[in-house]
């Protein structure tokens, strides 16, 4: 379980990475003479994030704004938008499976953990052979 705890944090890293990665190469060349760009977006204690839409003066986020500017844009620039948002959708439920699993792989820890010290804790006196004695009266 630890292995795995921990191959899912590294996976969250390189989603990280991958958020930031994906955002500036979309920011730099697609979206630099649109209204938005797409932002990695952190939620507290979370390694990984997701990619939101934003206005450029990063007053404003939701889908609503990709909406609008699809709405305006021209055909070409209309399909490479789609397809950016379906690109997001992705990246965004891979995020949201790795964080769930460590989320639930941590949760199986802390109760494993919590086991074995009930156990400890109530284990038998070795001299009365009385369950919840400590050894140590």
């Amino acid at each position: 379980m630890l292995r795995f705890r921990d191959e899912l944090e590294l996976v969250q890293l390189k989603l990280r990475q991958q958020a930031i990665d994906l955002a500036n190469a979309y920011n730099q060349e697609l979206l630099k003479n649109t209204g938005i760009v797409l932002r990695p977006h952190w939620r507290k204690n979370e390694i990984a994030c997701s990619l939101r839409w934003r206005d450029r003066h990063q007053h404003r986020m939701g889908l609503r704004l990709w909406e609008a500017t699809v709405a305006q844009a021209g055909p070409g620039m209309r399909e490479a938008l789609v397809d950016m948002e379906v690109e997001r959708c992705l990246f965004n439920g891979a995020v949201s499976v790795v964080s769930r699993q460590l989320w639930r792989v941590r949760r199986v820890l802390a109760d494993i953990e919590h086991a074995e010290s009930y156990l400890l804790a109530n284990s038998r006196d070795k001299n009365t052979g009385n369950i919840g004695e400590s050894d140590t009266r």
